[in-house]
């Protein structure tokens, strides 16, 4: 099949835009030409899983329930493997950090529920679902149909990946070391493990 290019490109860039900008957290919110180059990681980091995700669910009429249990677990990926955020305690030296994590901090596994559920709840909600919804609904009647062809799906799986391993190497560089230790790492693929395998292991009645 041919790619419909038009909701393509929207949701790849409306993804990284929900996930990143809308919430004005960084230094780099006001400066439009910074914002505009970030796009180049943000892009393939959120886009491309956006589109990926939404495919798989289309292909597969997984209805919404399975695009949002993919996207929570391309959170768990995403904060727990790739930039292990979740993890942390002071990441990156924020400031403010340590006030969200430590009030809910459970040191037997080093992990803060709050960070934990609102990065992933973030991940569904603003990254993934937000921006599907939204140009499925502009695409009219392609809005669930799917839109990538084999070529694409390809590249956007080395698109996020290589994003992925920029972000991964940037985490190493910046903390001077992975956050995660091997069992926290196990840990959250087991957990995104177990949020993929529903959705992926039966064909789902198309929920809408």
């Amino acid at each position: 099949m041919r790619t419909r290019w038009l909701p393509v490109l929207g949701l790849t860039v409306l993804a990284p835009v929900c996930a990143e900008y809308l919430w004005g957290y960084d230094n780099s919110t006001g400066h439009p030409v910074t914002l505009l180059g970030n796009l180049i990681v943000f892009v393939p980091l959120y886009g491309a899983p956006a589109l990926l995700i939404r495919e798989v669910a289309r292909r597969r009429g997984l209805g919404w329930p399975g695009i949002v249990l993919l996207a929570a677990a391309f959170g768990v990926v995403e904060a727990g493997l790739v930039d292990q955020s979740m993890f942390s305690r002071d990441y990156r030296d924020i400031p403010y950090w340590s006030e969200m994590a430590d009030p809910t901090y459970v040191a037997p596994i080093g992990l803060s529920i709050f960070l934990a559920v609102t990065f992933v709840a973030n991940h569904v909600l603003a990254s993934m679902v937000g921006p599907i919804a939204l140009v499925e609904g502009l695409a009219a009647s392609r809005g669930r149909d799917p839109w990538l062809g084999r070529p694409m799906i390809a590249v956007a799986t080395l698109l996020y990946v290589g994003a992925s391993s920029l972000v991964y190497a940037d985490m190493l560089d910046t903390e001077g070391s992975a956050i995660a230790s091997p069992r926290q790492l196990v840990g959250a693929g087991l957990v995104a493990v177990a949020l993929v395998a529903p959705p992926t292991s039966r064909h789902w009645p198309p929920a809408g």
